[in-house]
Parts: structure tokens; C-alpha cells; sequence
């Protein structure tokens, strides 16, 4: 062999064998963030510092009942709020990260609206058994055995069954529906089409500009790793029925690429004629979860992101976005 030529092919190796350690490395840190971001959580890692826990709010005006739910061979924490003559009971799934705590802001609004309410600890997290959550797909899974067991409790043989949920619990709200339940309503705040969509945002947030090199090992790996329930549809959920859905997006939202959250994005897909759709833009509430907030709460984080945190000002609700919310679900 000429020289040229096999310094051409001694080239054209180590590019290639640097392509495949590139690869190769890739793969690993993906794989290692899926085991982290979708690991066990516990209250050791909870953000007492920003947020109340449930015993440390007004149990009294706000009693609940806990129970163990199975599902899937795991045992879910799940709590039931409950009133004398609900108008209907409201099933709230947490997001990624979350515990049922983190979701008490809202739990009282709809208590206080007269509704029951049920939230709950997904897998892997906070109170309920397992190493770890895994998964969308596995929240999904755990929602599906949630309302299975709220169907089947004597006291909402006639009640409406409604759904709330943000982000993660969003998504499982609206995929939930493939499925054989009688829920009546859902909002759907910051969610996403399918957990392959998820793992892509939360891969390109981690790798920026390079993200497009990266993308063909990520979604081999989905695939590999979670099979066809990678692909289960918030989108197919809500056109497999007819009920009412209110999707709440903020308009620069951090983790879909600072534009609005896909279930509002890709509006054109959603065939259910019942569909709503509400966009938040006004400023220093675009975000993933600011629309929630009063604006002097998100004044107060931006002023505090750290160090002593006054928690109440901190999670304070905005009066106009629940009751949007609580009027959604009071319409006949």
C-alpha cells in the first residue's frame, strides 16, 4: 500500500473509532441521567427549604386520609381529602421530581371549591415502594391503578372524576385516557406528548447546541430501554373521547425550548371537539410553572433564589389561575 493511502486509512480509522468512543461516551451519560433523573426519591432531597410539607400546613381545615394503593407490584402512598358532599373528586398526579406535599397548594384550592380530592407518590418516590420510578411510562402505569382503585370505592360509585395535573402529571393525565376509565374532565398544565418526547427535551436541555449530534444514539436507547411505551400518546389520549381538556401552556417555557409546552404546540393534532386551550404570556409567568404563581411571588424568587426563604410567599398561588382552573371543572 502506498503511504498516502494508508495514512488516508490510518485517518479515516481514528476518525471513525473517535466517532464511536464519542458515541459510546454518549451513551453512558445518557444512560446515567435516565438512572438519575428517573431514580428513587426521598424526602431527604425534598426542597423543605421552598416548600411546605403536608404536617406542617393547616391539617386541621385540611384532614386526609392515607392508604396504600398497589401497582405493578409497588405499593403508592395515596391520599384521600375528603368532604361531606364533593361535587366531584379530583385525582392529581405529581409531576417529575414531585411529591403529593408539593401539590397541597392546589389540593386546598379545590377543597375549599368543594371538591374531594386524591394525589399520590409515583413508584420510587417519597412514600410509596421501589428503587426508583423509571419512567413516563411508569407514572402512567401508576395513575391507570390509581383510578382503578378511586372507581372502586363505594363513595364515588356516582361521583364525576376529574383530573389535574402538571408537567409529568400532565402528560399521564391526558395518556391516561386510552384507557378504560370514566374520568369527565381534565387540565393539563405544561405537559407533553409522550415519554420519548420527555427523555429528547431533558437530553437537549443537558446538552445544548450539540443535542442534534447526540439525538440518533438517544432515541436508540429509548427504544431499547422502554420498548413501545416509550410512544404511549397524551395527543391519541385526548382524541380517543369527547370530555372536556383544558391545556395550560406558558408561552417561553424552559424545558420545550423556551417556546410553549408541546400539547399546545402541536393544537393541530388534537381532534377532541372539546378541547381548550389557554396561553399564558404575560410577564414572569411564560415559564413551566410561574403561570401558577401571584407576581409577587415570582418577584420574591427572582430577588431570593437562595438563602433564607420565606416558603409561604414563595409557592404563593395566584387567585386568577385556580379559579380559571375551578371554573373549568364547575361547568356543566
Amino acid at each position: 500500500m502506498k503511504k498516502g493511502k494508508k495514512i488516508a486509512l490510518i485517518s479515516v480509522i481514528a476518525v471513525v473509532a473517535a466517532i464511536l468512543i464519542g458515541y459510546a461516551v454518549a451513551s453512558y451519560q445518557i444512560i446515567r441521567d435516565y438512572n438519575i433523573k428517573f431514580g428513587r426519591y426521598d424526602y431527604a432531597t425534598f426542597p423543605v427549604d421552598k416548600a411546605y410539607l403536608y404536617e406542617e400546613t393547616d391539617t386541621a381545615s385540611y384532614p386526609r386520609t392515607e392508604v396504600t394503593v398497589s401497582s405493578d407490584g409497588y405499593e403508592l402512598a395515596t391520599f384521600l381529602y375528603q368532604t361531606e358532599s364533593p361535587k366531584a373528586v379530583i385525582v392529581v398526579p405529581p409531576g417529575l421530581t414531585d411529591s403529593n406535599d408539593i401539590k397541597i397548594y392546589e389540593i386546598q384550592y379545590f377543597a375549599d371549591a368543594g371538591y374531594d380530592v386524591v394525589c399520590f407518590d409515583y413508584r420510587g418516590c417519597y412514600g410509596s415502594t421501589g428503587d426508583e420510578l423509571g419512567s413516563a411510562s411508569n407514572a402512567l402505569i401508576d395513575l391507570d391503578n390509581i383510578l382503578t382503585y378511586v372507581e372502586a370505592l363505594p363513595e364515588y360509585k356516582d361521583t364525576p372524576i376529574y383530573l389535574f395535573g402538571h408537567s409529568m402529571g400532565a402528560y399521564a393525565s391526558c395518556a391516561v385516557l386510552n384507557y378504560d376509565h370514566r374520568v369527565e374532565k381534565v387540565v393539563a398544565a405544561s405537559g407533553f406528548d409522550t415519554s420519548r418526547e420527555l427523555m429528547h427535551c431533558l437530553e437537549a436541555i443537558r446538552c445544548g447546541r450539540s443535542y442534534p449530534l447526540i439525538r440518533p444514539v438517544n432515541d436508540l436507547l429509548i427504544s431499547v430501554r422502554y420498548g413501545a411505551d416509550a410512544d404511549i400518546s397524551a395527543i391519541e389520549g385526548i382524541n380517543s373521547t369527547d370530555i372536556p381538556v383544558l391545556i395550560l401552556s406558558g408561552s417561553e417555557d424552559e424545558y420545550f425550548g423556551y417556546g410553549p409546552c408541546p400539547l399546545y404546540t402541536n393544537s393541530d393534532e388534537i381532534t377532541n371537539p372539546n378541547a381548550e386551550y389557554i396561553l399564558i404570556t404575560d410577564e414572569g409567568h411564560t415559564d413551566h410553572y410561574g403561570y401558577f404563581l401571584t407576581d409577587e411571588a415570582v418577584a420574591y424568587r427572582a430577588s431570593h433564589p437562595q438563602g433564607d426563604i420565606d416558603r409561604s410567599l414563595y409557592m404563593e398561588h395566584d387567585d386568577d389561575m385556580m379559579n380559571t382552573i375551578i371554573e373549568f371543572f364547575d361547568e356543566a
